[in-house]
């Protein structure tokens, strides 16, 4: 989801990177999961969603960016 704006409803706490677990390497630190939203028109701005619909979705933070804040209508 590349260069798509999205708001951090939460912190869902601190969980090994999954990148290395799934090679098999359970070391390393652990890392930060977020809780986050996404507009769906955002996403797929050619389907035909309504301006409420929303995605909720968990991501790590180094798979985040941090932006300026944003409003969500």
């Amino acid at each position: 989801m590349c260069e798509k704006f999205g708001f951090v409803q939460r912190p869902c706490g601190r969980y090994q990177n999954p990148e290395n677990l799934a090679v098999g390497d359970p070391g390393g630190l652990a890392i930060d999961l977020y809780r986050v939203r996404f507009r769906q028109v955002e996403l797929w701005p050619i389907e035909d969603y309504p301006a409420q619909e929303r995605l909720i979705l968990e991501a790590y933070e180094h798979w985040l960016e941090q932006q300026e804040a944003r409003h969500d209508p």
